[in-house]
């Protein structure tokens, strides 16, 4: 059996159950969530700034 991945917390943020295919899943993701978390919506700013950290983080995990 192949070892176990361990998904990243910042992809475990954003909703992935595993490792997304490509950046462009990573936006999309934000995309949507950034509509329900944002402060203007509704959301909390320090929830907002967290997605934020996250989606960085992930967008570089493909670089």
């Amino acid at each position: 059996m192949p070892p176990v991945v361990e998904i990243p917390s910042f992809f475990r943020y954003l909703g992935f159950t595993e490792i997304p295919a490509a950046a462009a899943d990573v936006r999309d993701r934000y995309r949507t969530l950034a509509k329900q978390m944002h402060p203007d919506a509704g959301g909390e700013s320090a929830d907002f700034r967290k997605l934020k950290d996250a989606t960085q983080r992930a967008l570089n995990y493909f670089d």
